[in-house]
């Protein structure tokens, strides 16, 4: 039985003896580490400290001072550099968004005559009308277009910001363009009076020409104050056929119009 014990007792023996030989080889790795641990702690505390900024190693503010290497006037001299270059730069953007919003007009007041007599004022103008591809394709087609010559006097009322103005007169004019591919002539109508005509551009040369037209009366104005006269000419797309009025409705293809022409009226 105790040979058994011994033989049993053999590998542990051995395992001891494999430890016990390398117990000096771990003793001088662990002197190793506690020597670097303390070489570097001794570098750390040659190291300067380091202050936060604004304080003191006594624990007071500190005051820092940055040297740019610039003269005050130097200084104010790039602010101002980047300032012109920041509103230059604001103001073409703006006049790129401005470009964007433009539109071409197609129909050019070229004159406007107000006269008066018998206490009547009657208008006289003249318009040039370019109709754009779609419009004059679709005319040529058979869609008859309705022209609207509009008309307004108006006191404008400075104190409002001129956005209640008192409205003196408005008058709407109708005029109907269209064309028979039977006949291949252009009709242009103004209430029950119609003319014909072989070419486009005859017809829309009297369709611009507006002669002693009466439009109010001299006795709506007083005597003693300044008024404001406009007047354009537009295509009234809403007198359009239904299925084009969805596509005509802020399209540029079918903006046929001029802008408002203001002069101002004194009796």
């Amino acid at each position: 039985m105790l040979k058994n014990v011994a033989s049993d007792l053999q590998p542990v023996r051995t395992r001891f003896d494999e430890t016990s030989a390398q117990e000096p080889e771990c003793t001088e790795r662990v002197h190793e580490a506690e020597s670097g641990i303390g070489a570097a702690r001794s570098a750390r505390s040659q190291r300067p400290a380091t202050l936060l900024p604004g304080r003191t190693a006594e624990g007071g503010r500190a005051s820092v001072q940055i040297n740019t290497g610039a003269s005050p006037d130097q200084g104010r001299a790039i602010v101002f550099q980047q300032l012109a270059r920041f509103y230059a730069l604001l103001l073409g953007a703006c006049l790129l968004v401005c470009s964007t919003l433009v539109r071409a007009d197609n129909i050019f007041v070229q004159s406007v005559d107000l006269t008066t007599n018998g206490g009547e004022y009657f208008l006289s103008a003249s318009f040039d009308i370019v109709l754009t591809p779609t419009v004059e394709d679709a005319l040529n087609r058979g869609v008859p277009l309705h022209f609207l010559v509009e008309f307004e006097v108006i006191y404008p009322r400075w104190y409002t910001l001129y956005f209640w103005n008192k409205r003196i007169v408005e008058q709407q004019q109708n005029y109907r363009l269209s064309y028979n591919a039977l006949t291949r002539q252009y009709r242009l109508g103004y209430g029950v009076v119609y003319q014909t005509f072989y070419t486009l551009d005859n017809a829309l040369s009297v369709l611009g020409n507006i002669e002693g037209q009466q439009v109010f009366d001299q006795s709506e104005l007083d005597d003693d104050r300044v008024y404001e006269a406009a007047l354009r000419m537009r295509l009234d797309v809403e007198r359009l056929p239904k299925p084009i009025q969805i596509d005509a409705l802020g399209s540029d293809a079918w903006d046929v119009a001029s802008p408002w022409f203001r002069w101002t009226v004194q009796r």
